[in-house]
């Protein structure tokens, strides 16, 4: 974590003093790199300093964004394998308490002087799972209703979502919320990526999200180690049945040091190496995968076909997918796939543009 080392970073340089001992940084220096310690986690997120907003917000277009995030949490309590809470734990272990919340208060406070002093319309909790600490989030629903009450965004997990939390979740304002499929087939979602829950815990979720009138961001990954063209198919007739507002879907890029890039390393599962990760994990991956360039045209038609399940179930969708990958039907996805993204994303956050509702 960054705080205190960039502190340092910058006192040491503006007094010309040594920056090569700084704990939580490396440093390379006339051809030597200085490998130092990580410090103690801070367990009171409380006494950080509200972020300066001015950098970003002195441009008229991020000014004029309707959307403003903040962080209610850090850490993560789940390891899924694809996830860089995996790799990092391995960073601080020891180093102290991973999971650490800001009080109500502390956050309410910050989005009060964000709105206050920017405007916005809506609020987007970036948290990897907003509801992990049920009491907090009791407290949380009724001082944000009564202090906020402007429409929110968070993200939650399927095995967490029970009445209690979509009703509190609905009560404080909650418009809509990302939540994690990522695979339907019960080997690979709970052995592979280990998200341990089973596919009852993702269905009863969706229901009660949809029951709360809260919209869903369902979250997917295609092309995971172990995978195939029909197991991502199933991902898909899963995802109709939660019945999202917005199918969102990636294909499985292998990072370094996360334990799924080991995993399929170690089974040579691997196409070159990290050098020929692309800048997106939206258009191809460097795992081995059977039918590759269909999985990767299934990712632009995912969405748009958990919308309109017809293009699956009349055969149409795997035509589609089965096309020869030409400059036309390259122009077409990304057209089609960006124009249907947009109009979700918008969908999602209660957001009306020029020209979309």
């Amino acid at each position: 974590e960054c705080e205190e080392a960039i502190a340092d970073l910058a006192n040491n340089l503006e007094k010309n003093k040594p920056i090569t001992k700084i704990k939580n940084l490396w440093v390379k220096q006339n051809g030597k790199v200085f490998k130092n310690e990580i410090r103690n986690l801070n367990e009171n997120i409380d006494t950080l300093p509200f972020p300066d907003r001015d950098v970003a917000y002195e441009h008229k277009l991020w000014r004029g964004e309707p959307i403003r995030h903040f962080i209610a949490c850090r850490g993560c309590a789940y390891r899924c394998t694809y996830c860089f809470n995996s790799a990092i734990d391995k960073i601080y272990g020891g180093k102290g308490k991973w999971v650490r919340w800001r009080s109500v208060n502390n956050l309410i406070a910050e989005i009060k002087e964000t709105i206050t002093k920017y405007g916005g319309k809506v609020v987007y909790f970036q948290d990897d799972i907003f509801i992990m600490n049920k009491p907090w989030l009791k407290e949380f629903a009724e001082k944000y209703r009564k202090e906020i009450n402007l429409p929110f965004h968070c993200h939650v997990r399927p095995n967490l979502v029970d009445e209690t939390s979509a009703k509190l979740l609905k009560e404080a304002g909650c418009y809509s919320v990302h939540m994690a499929l990522e695979a339907a087939d019960d080997y690979i979602r709970n052995v592979i990526i280990k998200r341990e829950m089973d596919k009852e815990t993702v269905y009863r979720a969706a229901r009660l999200l949809n029951e709360n009138g809260i919209k869903i961001m369902l979250q997917n990954i295609l092309g995971l180690p172990e995978s195939s063209l029909e197991t991502d198919l199933e991902t898909l007739k899963m995802n109709i049945k939660c019945k999202p507002l917005y199918a969102w879907c990636s294909i499985f890029q292998p990072y370094p040091s996360l334990p799924l890039t080991e995993y399929a390393a170690n089974r040579g599962l691997l196409e070159g190496d990290y050098n020929d990760i692309g800048p997106k994990f939206f258009e191809t991956t460097i795992v081995k995968l059977e039918n590759k360039k269909e999985v990767e045209h299934l990712q632009k038609w995912f969405a748009i076909a958990s919308s309109h399940p017809f293009l699956l179930y009349s055969g149409l969708l795997k035509l589609l997918i089965r096309m020869p990958d030409n400059k036309l039907i390259k122009n077409f996805y990304k057209y089609a796939y960006n124009k249907y993204r947009s109009y979700k994303d918008n969908q999602l956050y209660g957001i009306k543009l020029e020209g979309i509702s």
